[in-house]
């Protein structure tokens, strides 16, 4: 069975033409040419060669911070108020020492974030309505903000944080490993009303949220493998002579699990 034979066209060599912008010659494919394209040399000599859409004019613009006047299009200028009468920060003479993103100082940036008229929590309402921060959160559910200067490495902040020492200076570092800690009263992560906190040690932290009932037990906690029906089970047939071993293979756990169980090192509240 013979091959099929596919025609091919020969190649044709690439024609010189003229740049209708800048008079240089330039190569261009013939297809190219029969298509009544290869006009221009360059794209940049393309944009100026062409006539200009009347449709596409856009009227001038004068900035009131640096005085230049500029195309009124969303190149320039901010596209939204309150700042679309400003031009871009990368225009130089915009530039200032606070001038962050938009010509606002940081506390302008961080504030405008904050909702005062927040929710009052039952548990708390002597403490008044939280201020909520309503930008981005953290994974851990705290708000953070960005306080970094123009040409400074992006670093976050937590918001509850940085309105503290807005009004209280910086927060004392402390003893011990993880220094001090700023804990929340309303026990609201997004809460940033300085005061509603209060600074503590780990240890306050952790006391703080044991007196308050907050802390999973028994079968609440993600990490348990056994339920609260089983435990005076186990500790029946572990009275009556079962081995620990063989309870820890019933219910697919470690004998240390079965011993911690038995002990009563773990699940006190379960008689």
């Amino acid at each position: 069975m013979s091959k099929k034979t596919i025609a091919r066209r020969s190649p044709r060599s690439k024609v010189t033409r003229t740049c209708l912008n800048c008079d240089c010659a330039f190569l261009a494919k013939p297809s190219t040419v029969d298509a009544g394209h290869a006009r221009f040399c360059l794209h940049k000599c393309a944009a100026r060669g062409r006539a200009p859409n009347p449709l596409l004019i856009r009227p001038l613009k004068r900035c009131p911070k640096c005085g230049k006047t500029k195309p009124a299009t969303h190149e320039f200028f901010y596209p939204r108020p309150p700042w679309g009468q400003l031009c871009h920060s990368h225009c130089r003479d915009c530039i200032t020492t606070t001038n962050i993103r938009h010509g606002r100082t940081v506390k302008e940036r961080f504030w405008i974030h904050v909702n005062k008229d927040g929710p009052v929590l039952v548990h708390c309402p002597e403490l008044g309505s939280c201020w909520t921060w309503t930008a981005s959160l953290d994974r851990h559910g705290y708000g953070q903000f960005f306080p970094s200067k123009r040409g400074e490495k992006k670093r976050a902040v937590r918001a509850h944080r940085f309105s503290w020492e807005l009004r209280n200076g910086p927060i004392p570092r402390g003893d011990g490993y993880h220094g001090n800690c700023l804990c929340h009263r309303c026990d609201n992560r997004r809460c940033v009303n300085p005061g509603h906190m209060f600074v503590g040690t780990q240890t306050d932290n952790i006391n703080d949220t044991v007196s308050k009932a907050r802390t999973r037990h028994g079968e609440a906690r993600p990490q348990a493998k056994l339920r609260a029906a089983q435990i005076p089970v186990i500790r029946r047939m572990h009275a009556a002579g079962a081995a620990q071993g063989d309870l820890a293979r019933r219910y697919g756990v470690t004998q240390q699990t079965i011993s911690n169980v038995v002990v009563y090192r773990t699940w006190r509240r379960v008689g």
